[in-house]
């Protein structure tokens, strides 16, 4: 459990996450070869991402193939 103390510095940095504008976006992603193992990933980007980022621009971190991974849609 955080204290006074921390329970502060938490709110202030939460705040302050938020007047920057929303947090940088994050895509749950799994691989449909059959041959892989990875059920699912999840990718977090920095504020450099463009938004237009896809499945298509990554590979599977797990086998590599470059045409297989797609977004778990939540």
């Amino acid at each position: 459990m955080l204290g006074p103390a921390e329970s502060a510095e938490a709110r202030v940095f939460i705040e302050l996450a938020g007047e920057r504008g929303s947090m940088p976006a994050t895509m749950e992603v799994t691989c449909t070869a059959d041959e892989c193992e990875l059920d699912m990933a999840e990718l977090h980007y920095t504020y450099d991402v463009p938004d237009d980022v896809s499945t298509a621009d990554l590979r599977c971190p797990y086998c590599g193939s470059e045409t297989s991974l797609a977004e778990i849609e939540l």
